[in-house]
């Protein structure tokens, strides 16, 4: 379980670290940078956010939408993951 209490998955080796939401333990979507300087996926941040008001890995204040998107994070992960469709379905895989 992660720290929302949801199932997580493991990393087998076979998908980069840093694709990994720290929150969910699965890879991103749509990955942030927040203000505490740690990567996360926004969705998993908005809700830890919404309970806490807290960075998931400071604990420093945090606001909603306080953080920036990683385009250049995101483009490599869409790339991964057209590369490697075995870890999603197709309707999970970007335009």
């Amino acid at each position: 379980m992660n720290a929302l209490g949801e199932k997580i998955t493991i990393n087998d080796g076979e998908i980069p670290s840093v694709f990994l939401c720290p929150i969910t333990d699965d890879v991103m979507r749509t990955p942030v940078v927040a203000r505490d300087g740690f990567t996360y996926d926004e969705s998993a941040l908005l809700k830890w956010v919404r309970q806490s008001a807290t960075s998931p890995l400071t604990r420093e204040t945090i606001e909603e939408y306080d953080w920036t998107i990683d385009r250049s994070l995101a483009n490599r992960i869409d790339k991964w993951m057209v590369e490697n469709p075995s870890y999603y379905p197709a309707a999970d895989l970007p335009p």
